[in-house]
């Protein structure tokens, strides 16, 4: 056909290739670790994009507030996820999963890992994810666009 667009679905690892061109937005996190379970809840502002750690283990998701655009998958095309006031949505993530995450408006999202041995965070996510899957990125949305488009114009 003579105007078919390719789509090209790059993977997480060269999404975060690109994100690391750009300035990190930095996010708001609360850890817990007891009772052998470590709890990570983030605040997630509009527009930012995050890609986040290969899990080793399951993880428990609860959004709290806000609207996400989520992937598990390059492949994946994404579903948008709004929770209505004084309400929540809960989701569950496999072992070797990983997730992208995109902020339709401020966000709060807590994720719960059970069965926990490791004493301390830095144990628990080496217990957890795998710590160079992907290094935890959060990024503008506008500023990721803004590079991708750059290296468009680049002819790759």
């Amino acid at each position: 056909m003579e105007n078919e667009i390719e789509v090209i679905q790059p993977s997480f690892a060269e999404v975060a290739d690109l994100m690391q061109q750009e300035e990190q937005v930095v996010v708001k996190v609360n850890e817990t670790l007891e009772n052998n379970s470590y709890t990570r809840e983030i605040f997630i502002p509009k527009g930012t994009l995050i890609i986040g750690y290969k899990h080793k283990k399951s993880c428990v998701n609860i959004l709290t507030k806000g609207a996400l655009l989520i992937k598990t998958s390059p492949e994946d095309e994404g579903t948008e996820v709004y929770v209505p006031e004084n309400q929540s949505f809960v989701f569950h993530t496999d072992p070797e999963s990983q997730k992208m995450l995109y902020a339709i408006e401020d966000t709060i999202m807590i994720g719960v890992f059970c069965n926990i041995e490791g004493e301390t965070v830095e144990e628990v996510m080496l217990e957890c994810v795998y710590p160079d899957s992907v290094t935890e990125m959060t990024k503008s949305y506008e500023q990721h666009v803004q590079n991708v488009q750059k290296l468009v114009n680049q002819g790759r």
